[in-house]
């Protein structure tokens, strides 16, 4: 009987740990995503504003 008790419990516990691990690797991904959208539009913006002051100087 104790061992029908602790085969749920221990699958609990490994689902738990699987999903935090799982939580942690989509935080990071969300992290590295956000950078880089953010890079490329900073990127974008310099390029769209250093073409606006060169159209102005022409």
């Amino acid at each position: 009987m104790t061992e029908y008790v602790s085969v749920p419990e221990r699958l609990w516990i490994v689902t738990r740990s699987l999903l935090m691990v799982l939580l942690w690797l989509l935080k990071m991904t969300l992290v590295v995503v956000v950078a880089v959208v953010g890079f490329f539009i900073k990127l974008i913006l310099g390029l769209i504003a250093i073409a606006f002051v060169r159209s102005l100087h022409i």
